[in-house]
């Protein structure tokens, strides 16, 4: 019990003399008059006009994309076939040879966009590339759909146990 009221005692003490060296040094006059310039050049400042600030370039010229493409039915996105047949990781330049729907290979460069495939990431080894249905990793000599491999979804089917 006796800490408690000694400790008590010792911040009461604190704090007068905290306070009284505050008022001995000037007190509230000193922070008012350290503060007055600031406050003045504050009130001088002005938020941005709306119609001054630049648009992005570009941002109305975009065609507004949806949330979800999609993938089956009559106004479903195409999904281009990929073959990726080449790549260049050098510290110039990451690009890599790509083959869009069976056409001849161009080269794209990271950040590209080209007839909806974008090239997003590169490695000595591969390629990831972001079209309208999702992201796809392609090695060097991959080819997506793989041959063989249906390009459009497959129809949903009934499920297992007989119910239509």
């Amino acid at each position: 019990m006796r800490t408690l009221v000694a400790s008590c005692a010792g911040a009461a003490l604190g704090l007068a003399t905290g306070w009284a060296a505050w008022i001995a040094a000037g007190g509230p006059t000193v922070l008012t008059s350290k503060a007055a310039p600031l406050v003045a050049e504050l009130g001088a400042l002005q938020a941005p006009r709306l119609d001054s600030v630049v648009p992005i370039v570009g941002a109305d010229e975009a065609p507004p994309r949806p949330l979800f493409q999609l993938t089956t039915g009559p106004n479903a996105v195409h999904e281009p076939a990929l073959r990726l047949d080449g790549l260049t990781v050098t510290r110039k330049r990451r690009a890599a040879l790509l083959s869009i729907d069976g056409r001849p290979a161009e080269w794209l460069s990271r950040g590209e966009i080209r007839d909806g495939v974008t090239l997003t990431d590169l490695s000595p080894t591969g390629a990831v590339l972001d079209t309208l249905v999702g992201t796809h990793v392609l090695k060097l000599g991959d080819a997506y759909p793989a041959p063989g491999q249906a390009s459009a979804p497959l129809a949903p089917t009934a499920p297992v146990g007989g119910h239509p």
